[in-house]
């Protein structure tokens, strides 16, 4: 009769908790988070990162990485950004120069954004997304300035020294011929 009454109590806690699971996890849901593409276009630049950001997301647990897609010449890459750090409403997702160099990029050349993949956050109270998800800022890249060799420079300095000699032997002559 014990093990009757106590086979009767597990399968009622076990009921309770079957029914009670799918309740609590309805309510959190899908928030569509959809990328604004027209920051693309960015040019504000910072240090060495590339840097993205979703506004408002008071009441949204925003996805622990995003997708992204950087270009750099005929070379394209689809990249999980998985730094994401929260302050505030925000979250910010970065990507350095350093972790594209290990992917193959050269960093002291322009590297683009061409896509970013609409993220999908969780929440228990909010369905649609209010803020904004764009790109920020870009990294600072400053092309290295080309050497020039030697060989190419002795040239244009005779020409230049010349000029200045025919220049100064012409006044001369035109002094000359004034007296």
């Amino acid at each position: 009769m014990k093990h009757k009454l106590l086979l009767l109590r597990l399968t009622l806690v076990a009921a309770v908790v079957a029914i009670a699971l799918p309740i609590t996890a309805a309510f959190a849901a899908n928030v569509s988070i959809p990328f604004h593409t027209d920051s693309l276009s960015t040019t504000t630049c910072e240090d060495s990162e590339f840097g993205f950001v979703m506004t408002q997301i008071d009441g949204i647990t925003p996805p622990n990485t995003i997708s992204v897609t950087f270009t750099q010449g005929a070379t394209s890459k689809t990249v999980a950004v998985d730094s994401l750090n929260i302050t505030g409403s925000t979250a910010h997702y970065t990507e350095t120069l350093s972790q594209l160099a290990a992917l193959g990029f050269n960093t002291a050349q322009p590297i683009t954004v061409s896509s970013v993949a609409n993220a999908v956050g969780t929440s228990d109270t909010v369905t649609t997304y209010p803020g904004q998800f764009n790109l920020s800022h870009i990294p600072c890249i400053v092309p290295p300035v080309p050497e020039v060799p030697m060989a190419a420079i002795y040239p244009a300095i005779g020409l230049l020294t010349y000029g200045v000699y025919e220049l100064r032997r012409r006044r001369r002559a035109a002094k000359v011929s004034a007296e």
